[in-house]
C-alpha cells in the first residue's frame, strides 16, 4: 500500500491542558462550614468540589441552569441528615435534599450557588407494617 498523500493525513493533536471548572469563590461562612463539615460526625461521604465525585455527581442536562453546590453528603441515615442540616444552619448555608431524579431547572442541587445537598439515596431502611402488610421506606431505592 501506498502512503497517503499530505492533504490526507491527520494533521497532529496538540495536547491541551483539559477544562477546569470554576466555582464561585466562597465567603467566610461557606469556608468556616467546609472545615467543620468533615469533623462533624456524618457517616457517609462528603465530596466537596475538588472530589472527582463531586464534579461527577453535579453535572446536569441543562447547563444554562447549572448550580454549583459548597458540598454533597451521601447520608446513610436520620443522624447524618440531622448532623448535616444543623451544621449548615449555623453556617447559613442553604440545603437541597436529593433522593434520586433531576429537573430541567436542576432543583436537587440547590437552583442556585453555594447549597448544601444532601443525598437521601443510602438511606435504605425499610420495615413491614404486619397489620397492613404493606411496605414503609425511608426516602431512597429500598
Amino acid at each position: 500500500m501506498g502512503q497517503l498523500s499530505s492533504c490526507c493525513r491527520p494533521k497532529p493533536v496538540e495536547p491541551t491542558a483539559p477544562a477546569k471548572i470554576t466555582h464561585p469563590s466562597l465567603t467566610p461562612n461557606q469556608t468556616a462550614f467546609l472545615k467543620a463539615l468533615p469533623k462533624a460526625g456524618i457517616r457517609g461521604a462528603i465530596p466537596t468540589r475538588s472530589h472527582i465525585n463531586f464534579v461527577i455527581d453535579i453535572m446536569q442536562g441543562n447547563l444554562r441552569c447549572a448550580p454549583s453546590p459548597l458540598a454533597l453528603v451521601y447520608a446513610v441515615d436520620a443522624a447524618d441528615v440531622a448532623v448535616a442540616v444543623k451544621l449548615a444552619a449555623q453556617h447559613s448555608i442553604p440545603v437541597q435534599p436529593r433522593s434520586g431524579g433531576h429537573s430541567f431547572g436542576s432543583y436537587p442541587l440547590g437552583r442556585k450557588d453555594g447549597a448544601l445537598v444532601i443525598y437521601l439515596d443510602k438511606m435504605i431502611r425499610s420495615s413491614l407494617i404486619r397489620r397492613r402488610g404493606a411496605q414503609r421506606s425511608a426516602a431512597g431505592r429500598a
